[in-house]
């Protein structure tokens, strides 16, 4: 019983990672999102790897494309037009906005992958509004800087089949934890 209670090693990178702003080693992010040893290298010969985003910083290239997070933290935020700033002056409102004309939509932490929404839906047309996407942003709450890892959809295509059914099941849990934490903020 008591070492079920014992913190697994992935888990104690994840915790200095996201408390001592170190960057969350391959081996973990792997553990952490249940994917197999030696898997995040292959994935990484598609990336294009951005190891010193600066806070604030948009993420290049992010546009439709998978985000990985190793180090830092990646904020999507919402531009917001000039009706929608005038709203950011009520209270209630004021403290889920930063930086003008911006407001905070969700932010993820080393061993996460942003865009998954985005990714497939515009592979399949169905983007509603390109007013409505989010900006992928350096957030400067896990320190001044971040290494994200950009997968296009270019290259997703390109990628092993096996990989890709691989990546496809951690996106799934992914989203389908996304929506988990989205009805725990509703309450």
């Amino acid at each position: 019983a008591a070492s079920s209670r014992m913190l697994q090693p992935y888990m104690l990178a994840y915790r200095r990672a996201c408390t001592d702003q170190a960057r969350l080693d391959e081996w973990a992010f792997e553990q952490l999102n249940r994917l197999r040893p030696g898997m995040l290298a292959e994935v990484k010969a598609y990336c294009t790897v951005h190891e010193a985003l600066q806070k604030w910083e948009r993420v290049p290239d992010s546009s439709a494309s998978l985000c990985f997070v190793l180090r830092g933290a990646i904020s999507l935020v919402h531009l917001l037009h000039q009706a929608d700033q005038q709203e950011m002056l009520e209270p209630q409102v004021r403290g889920f906005s930063f930086r003008e004309g911006k407001k905070l939509r969700r932010r993820y932490t080393p061993g996460h992958v942003v865009g998954k929404v985005d990714f497939f839906l515009a592979a399949t047309g169905q983007v509603l509004d390109n007013e409505l996407r989010t900006k992928v942003v350096v957030s400067s709450k896990l320190g001044d800087s971040a290494e994200v890892w950009v997968l296009p959809r270019t290259r997703w295509d390109g990628l092993p089949a096996a990989l890709k059914a691989e990546l496809t099941r951690m996106l799934c849990e992914q989203l389908a934890d996304d929506a988990q934490h989205d009805k725990l903020q509703e309450h």
